[in-house]
């Protein structure tokens, strides 16, 4: 009813002040997204709501979702290895928009607040494929674009075969 959902969003606003509180009130409040074309059976970390951290940055502060932008974005704790896939893989990322959010790129500002930790060290990963809605499709000890670029055609995105 109306008066239910006014006095969940009134607690929901109220709780997530709470310092600490703004990740486990996500979690509970928006549970991962069941198994589908973009999130993988079986990966740990798919259909998690991406937290919202504010970034430090040398330009300012920025939201992720202003860094990762509106399009599909990686998000890796560890120097970017983008640079080791061949052409055609990287072309593939770059035909989507998909933008690499590293410690390098940053200068370890994803972890400011902690929330991006918390979430990497909970799904025990180091990077993040995230949806451009950012909800994560995938994790991986570090990018795995073949695996990932598997995972986007067979949900009909980008073009061309996946590649083995």
């Amino acid at each position: 009813t109306t008066r239910t959902r006014r006095i969940r969003r009134a607690a929901l606003r109220t709780i997530s002040r709470l310092p600490g509180a703004e990740d486990k009130v996500l979690n509970a409040a928006w549970p991962g997204f069941p198994d589908g074309p973009l999130q993988p059976f079986g990966d740990r970390a798919a259909g998690r709501l991406c937290p919202q951290p504010l970034l430090h940055t040398q330009n300012g502060d920025l939201l992720l979702d202003q860094a990762a932008g509106g399009g599909f974005a990686i998000i890796t704790r560890a120097r970017n290895h983008i640079d080791a896939y061949d052409a055609e893989v990287r072309q593939f990322f770059d035909a989507l928009g998909t933008r690499v959010i590293d410690r390098s790129d940053i200068a370890g500002a994803v972890d400011s607040s902690g929330l991006i930790t918390s979430l990497l060290d909970d799904v025990r990963a180091d990077a993040l494929l995230l949806r451009p809605d950012h909800v994560v499709i995938a994790c991986a000890d570090r990018p795995d674009l073949r695996r990932w670029r598997r995972v986007l055609t067979a949900a009909g995105i980008g073009s061309g075969a996946a590649d083995g």
